[in-house]
């Protein structure tokens, strides 16, 4: 049996346990009671109780396919139908309903199938993404343009880091463009500052889960990563030299608001080539005045247990 995991796991299986128990639910119950009426009655709850159990399915299998594209990128029905072992014919009704309304793009070159643009829209639409990106964007880009590098702002979302948007120089310009990647909080510069900053019992959650090695330099031992953590919540910084992926490496700092809360982190990364200390050095600076440029931004000023990180 493939293993779905987390939310994925949690919103198919929420829906089969629905199903379930509507099923129960929908029996007619008699009791002894006769009559036309009441026989009619209870084929109209039966019918009711059908529906809604073929909607919390529906729902619970869109969900899936969402949550799957979000982890694998672009897949074929088949590799979609084999990974969430649904039938090849409804897992075909469910990408042809989310891409009606743009939930999911087709690839016409290859009939393969991604997240579509209608997901991003709906995540820009709660107050706090929108806020975070908006705040975020002039230091993000100042940033860009001083160090040439690409830069990113993310958020933590239970155990992961949500990547929502990015600058990138293009020959002079500067372009700021809005991203939906996620990937484990504990292997990328961004993520692991972010999960410092999470309450203890949030970071214990984490390290008691299972740390997958992406790469030989990927921190997956428990009380290597707690050590880890504390030195960046000492520092006030994060570092990360092909943990996740070989080939990338980065700095991260943490934004917080006027309680001294985290609400995003920061990142500027480059390729391993031209990663070194000098590369930190020259970057930590202005990586760590823009993070406190966002963090002035959403209240932030200068009290609190991240006084050391962003001073």
């Amino acid at each position: 049996m493939w293993n779905f995991g987390g939310k994925l796991a949690s919103r198919w299986n929420l829906s089969m346990a629905w199903g379930q128990a509507s099923a129960q639910r929908s029996k007619p119950i008699s009791r002894g009671m006769n009559g036309p009426n009441l026989c009619r009655t209870s084929e109209r709850v039966t019918l009711g109780l059908s529906e809604m159990r073929e909607s919390l399915q529906s729902v619970g299998k869109a969900l899936a396919v969402v949550e799957l594209l979000a982890d694998r990128g672009e897949m074929s029905l088949q590799e979609i139908s084999g990974e969430l072992l649904m039938p090849r014919t409804s897992a075909h009704r469910v990408l042809a309903k989310l891409r009606e309304h743009a939930y999911v793009a087709q690839n016409l070159d290859n009939a393969r199938y991604r997240l579509g643009p209608a997901l991003w829209e709906l995540a820009m639409r709660a107050p706090q993404t929108t806020r975070v990106y908006e705040l975020a964007m002039p230091s993000l880009q100042r940033l860009a343009r001083r160090l040439n590098r690409l830069t990113v702002l993310a958020v933590y979302d239970e155990g992961d880091v949500l990547a929502i948007a990015r600058a990138v120089l293009h020959g002079e310009d500067c372009v700021a463009q809005p991203v939906a990647a996620r990937s484990p909080a504990y292997c990328s510069a961004v993520g692991k500052v972010a999960l410092a900053f999470q309450p203890t019992v949030e970071i214990e959650r984490v390290l008691q889960a299972d740390l997958v090695s992406y790469t030989t330099a990927t921190i997956a031992d428990p009380d290597r990563l707690r050590t880890e953590l504390e030195g960046i919540r000492r520092r006030g910084y994060a570092t990360n030299c092909g943990e996740h992926q070989d080939e990338v490496c980065g700095v991260g700092a943490p934004v917080v608001d006027g309680s001294g809360r985290l609400v995003a982190a920061v990142g500027v990364s480059c390729h391993c080539d031209d990663y070194s200390e000098g590369f930190v050095e020259s970057a930590l600076p202005p990586l760590l005045e823009a993070a406190r440029a966002i963090s002035v931004a959403f209240g932030f000023r200068g009290a609190g247990r991240e006084r050391a990180a962003l001073a």
